[in-house]
């Protein structure tokens, strides 16, 4: 699902890799949702709520094989928004393991967030 590594981690080695890296320190939806707009290239019209990024996530139309999404720190988010945008994530990685020959999306966080992740994917509502 998710990939963790110890910063500082060098992702240039990814040559056929589109290397998304996000802002340090997102405290709202619209703001984390705008800095993955940006370094995803969604649309300028999309909205920044959860449901556009749903569907924005599953339309990429990424020009290298590989879509690297990478958090410098994990958002800081309330507990429920943060539980829906990783549930989103990790949802939109099987998506397109499942949809997509040609592409793979991945996301990395710090180890030392992957127990918070964990905790709040395990208390996000069932789908």
């Amino acid at each position: 699902m998710f990939h963790y590594y110890t910063p500082p981690a060098d992702f240039s080695l990814e040559k056929d890799a589109h290397i998304a890296t996000l802002a340090i320190g997102e405290e709202s939806v619209p703001a984390l949702l705008t800095d993955i707009g940006a370094v995803l290239h969604f649309p300028p019209h999309a909205g920044r709520n959860f449901d556009a990024f749903w569907d924005c996530i599953r339309d990429l139309r990424p020009p290298r094989y590989k879509i690297i999404l990478v958090h410098q720190d994990l958002p800081n988010l309330p507990e429920n928004d943060l539980a829906t945008y990783l549930t989103l994530l990790r949802d939109a990685v099987d998506y397109w393991r499942s949809h997509d020959d040609e592409h793979r999306l991945e996301v990395w966080f710090p180890e030392r967030d992957a127990p918070r992740i964990k905790a709040a994917l395990a208390a996000a509502p069932p789908e």
